[in-house]
């Protein structure tokens, strides 16, 4: 009886709050199907982000280039405090942007270019997370891509190259991923000081550290004709004025980067692929609170997923298979009658949804498995919102991807605990939004806490809203971090909303 009593406090929520969302599904189509008169207008927004749930790159339209890689996908690692819940005021620990720049340089018939130039024709392929652009040199057509991807568990960024002309034809091409390590600066913005490159000849891959902490690793796609380790305004220059990088094995000062050399033939349907791969693992960041959110994973393991990630394939079979895992996931679920334009914009919001989503691996200093960001970076937004993550969750399972959604409720029921003595002991729901780590995130002023417990009627409704979809009643059974099973934390959820409520206007406190 009482499980039948709390499904049905799941359904009767439903009703209002869906009309909630059809209003803002029917604002997004007016804004983006209106008269013609607003497809004139200029270009606003220039960043193109791709990630995996692990962290985020971003392209930068007006720089043609790769301009942020973050060491995590959210906002706020962690709390800057350590005396919470008494300290509301002082804001989370800042991702870092590790990113200088990333990108391809090219030889061919004499003409030596670096592709950082990429403003036109870049789009995101097939409504994907693979960002594709395209320039020519010397006669030859090359097609630069970056993407994170999915299935692998860790925070990496893919660059391939395509090589497209006269069969036969002889190219030279040139990978420079450009990390920042340096302990200087903001945190959130690292510079280039005291950073440690290698190359390690046996393993295949080259690794980077520095001050700041954690470790990136480098591994070419297709092999490697020359690697070369050296600051970054020697190599650029080199290959500007040479066609080709000189060999080396390390590099320790400022500014240090790793320039992979290919030469590649184009085969007879006037064809050549290549790319390199950059893995990140914050395994040993610097900072005082780094306990609060450290990867427990190694450079060596991570590598290893790479490895049985990719297996034995080549570039362009990598690129071919992320494709098709992309193909599987969609799930056809879109109204017949849209056009070719909005069944694009229904399937690039598919794939925004999925970027939106936390999947790091659970630890102990870690609860966040399954979060929805409110938004992807740039910008101040890309944090674990409930009632942001709610609506997310509520799209996924209405649109068959349940196994994001069961994931997007399961965070709510194992992340940790609310800790403001305001609203009471252990809580279960945030009551505003998470860091990273998934420790509750609020914050007040002189008038007191920001407390928002709206969302914890909302996680009821997501949860409804995924039983409903799925049709998996097994899973309220299934076991949370906390020893409890999936129907009592909800249980405890509709409990916590009872004793907030207002007994002359029936209305949360």
């Amino acid at each position: 009886m009482r499980r039948r009593k709390l499904l049905f406090a799941f359904t009767v929520s439903q009703s209002r709050l869906s009309l909630i969302a059809l209003s803002l599904g029917m604002l997004f189509i007016a804004q983006h199907f209106a008269p013609s008169s607003a497809s004139a207008q200029g270009r606003t927004w220039f960043y193109m982000p791709t990630g995996n749930g692990h962290g985020f790159q971003i392209f930068d339209r007006r720089e043609g280039k790769i301009t942020y890689f973050l060491e995590h996908p959210y906002r706020f690692v962690a709390p800057s405090g350590t005396n919470l819940p008494v300290d509301r005021t002082t804001p989370g620990i800042g991702r870092r942007d590790l990113a200088h720049d990333l990108y391809f340089g090219v030889s061919v018939n004499d003409e030596r270019r670096w592709l950082n130039q990429l403003t036109a024709e870049v789009v995101y392929e097939d409504q994907t997370n693979i960002i594709k652009g395209t320039q020519r040199a010397g006669g030859v057509e090359f097609d630069s891509y970056f993407f994170s991807p999915f299935g692998l568990e860790a925070n990496a960024m893919v660059m391939l190259i395509r090589a497209r002309g006269e069969a036969g034809a002889e190219v030279s091409v040139f990978s420079k991923p450009n990390l920042k390590f340096g302990q200087g600066g903001s945190r959130t913005d690292p510079v280039d000081s005291g950073e440690q490159l290698s190359w390690m000849a046996d393993e295949g891959y080259a690794i980077e550290t520095g001050e700041g902490g954690g470790h990136a690793i480098y591994v070419p796609i297709g092999g490697i004709d020359i690697a070369a380790l050296g600051t970054d305004a020697t190599l650029y220059q080199e290959m500007l004025d040479r066609g080709s990088v000189t060999p080396s094995t390390s590099c320790q000062e400022s500014g240090c980067v790793f320039v992979g050399q290919k030469n590649l033939i184009l085969d007879d349907s006037g064809e050549a692929w290549w790319g390199m791969v950059t893995l990140f693992v914050n395994d040993n960041p610097n900072h005082p609170q780094s306990a609060a959110f450290r990867d427990v994973r190694s450079a060596e393991s991570v590598v290893a997923q790479w490895r049985e990630f990719a297996g034995e394939q080549d570039a362009k079979s990598l690129h071919d298979s992320v494709i098709a895992e992309w193909n599987a996931w969609y799930v056809d679920a879109m109204p017949a009658e849209l056009n070719e334009e909005e069944r694009k914009i229904w399937r690039q919001s598919e794939t925004v949804l999925r970027m939106g989503q936390v999947r790091e691996p659970m630890q102990d200093n870690r609860k966040n498995l399954g979060m929805f960001l409110a938004a992807l970076p740039i910008g101040e937004w890309h944090t674990g919102w409930v009632r942001d993550g709610v609506y997310a969750v509520v799209s996924m399972a209405m649109n068959g991807h349940h196994e994001e959604a069961r994931l997007g409720v399961e965070f709510f029921l194992n992340a940790e605990k609310g800790v403001f003595p305001e609203l009471g002991d252990q809580y279960r729901v945030s009551s505003c939004r998470y860091f990273g780590n998934g420790q509750e995130e609020s914050d007040g002023n002189y008038a007191g806490p920001n407390l928002e417990t709206d969302g914890w009627g909302l996680v009821l409704w997501g949860a409804a809203m995924y039983l409903h979809y799925s049709c998996n009643l097994d899973w309220l059974n299934q076991t949370t971090v906390y020893g409890d099973t999936v129907f009592d934390g909800l249980h405890q959820i509709a409990q916590d909303i009872d004793a907030m409520i207002e007994p002359s206007t029936g209305l949360p406190k």
